[in-house]
């Protein structure tokens, strides 16, 4: 994970925000950065996910966990979690089934 965008909302309007760059354990794969815009320089001083996770637990709380393609998002955040022995199973909602119905 290079970036995380977490934005809380109760159904009518946008609340509370998250944003942070991330500092993976590896430079960025050149197809990546151009896919994303965020480079190896950008993400230099960022923190590393372990040590926001706790953090971003607490923000997402027992919220739906909602995306575009939920369940690619939710894996890479489940996985990070999971080498940390933290669990995280939210019941989440996936906007491409959605906009598909």
């Amino acid at each position: 994970m290079t970036e995380l965008a977490i934005v809380q909302h109760d159904g009518q309007k946008a609340g509370a925000s998250y944003r942070t760059l991330l500092r993976p354990n590896r430079s960025i794969p050149l197809g990546i950065q151009t896919l994303t815009g965020i480079t190896d320089a950008m993400v230099a001083e960022a923190p590393r996910f372990e040590e926001v996770a706790e953090e971003v637990r607490a923000f997402l709380g027992d919220r739906i966990f909602v995306a575009h393609n939920v369940q690619f998002d939710y894996s890479f955040l489940k996985a990070a979690w999971a080498q940390l022995g933290i669990s995280y199973t939210p019941r989440r909602l996936c906007t491409v089934r959605l906009a598909r119905r």
